[in-house]
């Protein structure tokens, strides 16, 4: 089995994405059994859509297999729902970069009434704190990180909209991680700082 690295990381492209793509038709036109791998699920913010016309313009069948998205995978292994029925009944999965680089509605983004997940969101820490407290949300609103999420290394921070850029700051947190901001945290937070206090008592 022939394995090759297209991985991406913040300001560490491998590859284009123009050219994975063109990889994996000229894999397959060679009549070879193409897998194109992604980390959690390819249908979420995975730029799956790309790849996809891009194949179906060269007639190219493709099977796509579902995966367990970041936003979920970490909220099972932390123990929390990404909903809750009277607190969170609404889910948004937000990325923090838009490719023409436009600002998300940050008036709509502000609702106390459901979960927003931040992906690729560290580096608009700042930004999330500033414009969702400006368009409403309290500054003491529970927000959860969790860089490296359901790996050995995993890293779980727990602070406030007004605090997230002085903690993320404070701890190092690089990525991958996700920001969580909604009331269906607070339990969790209220652990971490729990343990957290315990722990500058010993």
């Amino acid at each position: 089995v022939k394995r090759l690295y297209v991985g991406k990381r913040k300001g560490q492209h491998s590859m284009a994405q123009s050219a994975i793509s063109q990889l994996l038709v000229q894999l397959a036109q060679q009549g070879q059994r193409v897998v194109r791998l992604k980390g959690g699920d390819p249908l979420v913010f995975g730029r799956l859509g790309e790849e996809l016309a891009t194949l179906k313009q060269a007639g190219i069948s493709v099977t796509l297999v579902p995966g367990i998205t970041a936003a979920a995978g970490c909220a099972a292994q932390c123990g929390f729902p990404l909903t809750e029925r009277q607190q969170a009944p609404r889910l948004r999965f937000v990325s923090a970069h838009s490719c023409d680089g436009s600002a998300p509605d940050w008036a709509d983004l502000a609702r106390r009434d459901e979960t927003l997940v931040f992906y690729m969101g560290l580096s608009m820490a700042d930004t999330i704190s500033t414009e969702l407290q400006r368009h409403g949300l309290p500054a003491d609103w529970p927000v959860l990180v969790v860089e490296n999420g359901t790996l050995p290394d995993e890293r779980r921070v727990a602070t406030t909209l007004a605090q997230l850029p002085v903690v993320i700051a404070r701890y190092q947190v690089t990525s991958p991680a996700l920001i969580y901001v909604s009331q269906v945290v607070r339990d969790q937070c209220s652990v971490l700082n729990a343990r957290a206090a315990t722990m500058l008592q010993d």
